[in-house]
Order: C-alpha cells, then structure tokens, then sequence
C-alpha cells in the first residue's frame, strides 16, 4: 500500500513539474531565467526524500547543498537578492557547504571529520560576511583569506581516511 502512495505522489509532482516547465518553454508564465534555480531545489529535495529511505550520509549531504544552492540562486532570479550583492553574498556558497558537512555529521556514529570540516566552513563564511560587510578588517581576515584552503585539506584527509579504514575493514560509519 505505501509503495502505490508513493508512486502517487511521484506521479503528482511529476505532472506539477511538467506543467511548470510546459508553462515556462511557451512563456506563459516566468521565462528560464526565473526557474533554472528550481533544478538543484528539486534535485535537492529528491535527495532529501531518498534520505529518508536510505539513511545514507552521503545522501543527505548531496541533498542539503543542492537544496540550499537552489534557494539561494532562486532569491537572485526572483530579484527577492541583486546580482550585484554577489561580491558580498559569495561567502554563502562556503556556508552551504558547512551546513551540508553538519548535516552528514549529524547521520554518523564517530562524525569528528564532517564536524571539523563543517564548522570550519561556516566559521570562515562568518569571517567572509564580516569581512565583505566591513565589520572586521582586511588584516584581521587576511588569515582567513590566505588559509581558507586547508579546509580542502582537511577535507580530503578526511575522505582519505575513512577509505582507508573502510578498505581495511573498519567500521565504515
């Protein structure tokens, strides 16, 4: 019975999105500038639902990024956010990323490197904000602007070894 429900619903929203976009490639409602945002937004939350069938961290994490990507680009080409803010919106993308890295740490049993990571990545979206906004000076950022890529590091050393551990047997959680 839960399968038939979800293959209803499937139907719907694919019936919804299909009337969206017919709408959209014939202008008669918004153009493609306005709705492209809606493709990560819904592959976002695919992702999500999935999740919740799956219980896969990786999952989650996919789900989250795309999800947040689409609404924030949404804001842009609603004209709700300018593209011109762009130069002092851009530490949202790195933020999106943290929350994303949260979100997987949240669905792990020893989560310590998604939770490093995670919080790496929004501390230096906070520092960006500030730093775009004039809050804080160039000299007090100027280490976060020349260190932000040990995140990278730490994030790779972090996929790196939980490979390891899962080749050798490990626990893969």
């Amino acid at each position: 019975m839960a399968k038939e429900q979800h293959k209803k619903a499937l139907g719907v929203v694919l019936i919804l999105i299909g009337l969206l976009f017919l709408f959209v490639s014939n202008h008669l409602i918004l153009g493609w500038e306005h709705v492209w945002p809606l493709f990560p937004l819904l592959g976002g939350i695919f992702f999500l639902k999935l999740y919740t069938v799956r219980k896969n961290g990786e999952i989650i994490f996919a789900g989250v990024s795309l999800f947040l990507i689409g609404v924030f680009f949404l804001l842009f080409t609603f004209n709700i956010l300018e593209w011109d803010r762009m130069l002092s919106l851009w530490p949202t993308l790195p933020l999106i990323a943290g929350i994303a890295f949260l979100a997987l740490a949240s669905t792990r049993e020893h989560p310590t490197g998604s939770l490093i990571v995670g919080i790496a990545a929004v501390l230096f979206a906070l520092v960006s904000y500030l730093h775009a906004g004039g809050v804080i000076s160039e000299r007090v950022a100027e280490p976060f602007v020349r260190l932000w890529p040990l995140i990278l590091v730490v994030s790779g050393v972090v996929v790196f070894l939980k490979a390891r551990e899962q080749e050798n047997g490990a626990d893969p959680d």
